[in-house]
């Protein structure tokens, strides 16, 4: 399932368990010994592995019983099973204890770093950590200086077995030296690897950029496909199907990216690419939306000498109002009153008409839109203000004119 994803499987072994041969100084081989049942988990890990890797299946492989096995075979060099008790639950040989979860999975974080695949690069090692009894005793933790474990102190065995009273309060040399061994080991392969490029391993996902075109009065948009990879081919799909097999090779119904041609859309379409190139690992599919239809903007308005004017001006009467839009060769709609339910223009509302512009005698609200193929802006709403003194003078100026006019025949 995981190669038909298009995923790369890492099958591990299982752990080992802690049991110590005293006339050795060894871990028990247990689950890689033949006369014992439980190394058939092992061997089918292996076994799966190894047949798909003859198969020329892109899987991977982590033998974590091989690293705990010498991670207590180290433990017992030290300081006898003494130390190896020290990761595992009390009495038991079987299962981690907090700090042995955390030192096994330090081992495999270190595994998976040196695998050279994609997911190397994300391994980083923890800058602040740790874990607790329900006690509130620290059993390790991480921080600015560095990995401390302590001591865990138990008396008895199997269900008899008990912490004593001073478990977890002597820190542990030997292990907060281990974790504090690997987390430097993790930092500085992590650093390596940020160091390194990591487009030499996998080819990088394309990237869109769209130009919308309005040629006699049809939109169209333009897409242009790229790869940060050099010679990286670029496959597509415009149809929402997945163009990238599970073995990173293009689906029969992908297209092959023309850079001269680009990509034309005259409707709107979901583009799903990838890329991919020579000896590298094909990118991950991306998803880009296209719409034809325009971003129209809202109108603006300025006075008639040009300058630009915001909602809840104070202007004189008969100040005439432009408005304009950026959008090319969209038409603006607009209403206009008084009232505080003045409604919101549609496709039928008045055309504005940039040669007369709108004049205002009095307090106004306009309210308009830009349209163009049919979509429209949002409404910008303005409310300019002209006191009611100066309405009333300008209401009066045609009475005061002709009163003057007649006054002056009369003389």
């Amino acid at each position: 399932m995981a190669l038909e994803k298009g995923a790369i499987p890492v099958i591990m072994t299982p752990v080992a368990r802690m049991s110590y041969d005293s006339s050795t100084g060894k871990n028990k081989t247990h689950h890689k010994d033949e006369n014992n049942p439980n190394s058939y988990y092992w061997e089918a890990a292996k076994q799966v592995y190894e047949d798909n890797k003859a198969a020329n299946k892109n899987v991977l492989f982590i033998d974590t019983y091989e690293l705990t096995t010498k991670l207590f075979d180290d433990a017992y060099t030290d300081g006898s099973q003494e130390r190896g008790k020290e990761i595992m639950c009390i009495a038991d040989g079987t299962h981690n204890n907090k700090l042995g979860g955390m030192v096994e999975a330090m081992l495999v974080a270190e595994a998976i770093q040196g695998l050279d695949t994609p997911l190397s690069y994300a391994v980083k090692a923890p800058n602040q950590a740790g874990s607790s009894t329900t006690a509130g005793k620290t059993v390790f933790k991480i921080d600015t200086t560095g990995f401390t474990a302590y001591e865990q102190k138990f008396t008895g065995n199997g269900k008899d077995a008990a912490y004593t009273n001073d478990t977890f309060t002597t820190k542990s040399t030997y292990w907060s030296g281990y974790g504090n061994t690997k987390l430097s080991a993790i930092k500085a392969k992590a650093q390596e690897l940020a160091d390194s490029n990591i487009s030499d391993k996998i080819v990088a996902a394309p990237k869109a950029s769209s130009e919308l075109k309005d040629v006699d009065g049809k939109t169209t948009v333009t897409v242009t496909l790229s790869s940060a990879t050099q010679d990286a081919t670029i496959y597509y799909t415009d149809d929402g199907t997945n163009p990238k097999n599970s073995d990173g090779t293009n689906a029969d119904g992908a297209k092959q990216y023309d850079a001269t041609n680009k990509i034309v859309l005259e409707e709107d379409t979901t583009i799903k690419a990838f890329a991919k190139a020579e000896n590298k690992t094909s990118s991950k599919v991306v998803t880009f939306k296209f719409s034809v239809k325009p971003d129209v903007q809202a109108p603006t308005a300025k006075t008639d000498a040009g300058t630009a004017i915001e909602t809840g001006a104070v202007i004189e009467s008969g100040t005439v109002i432009k408005l304009a839009t950026t959008t090319e060769n969209a038409e603006i709609r607009y209403t206009m009153g008084s009232g505080s339910k003045l409604s919101d223009p549609g496709v039928n509302s008045p055309l504005y008409n940039d040669e007369k512009g709108l004049t205002i005698t009095s307090t106004t609200t306009i309210k308009a839109i830009a349209i163009k193929n049919g979509v429209k802006s949002d409404v910008a709403t303005f409310t300019f203000n002209v006191s009611k003194m100066q309405a009333a003078l300008s209401s009066l100026m045609p009475v005061i004119e002709e009163s003057s006019q007649l006054l002056k025949t009369a003389s």
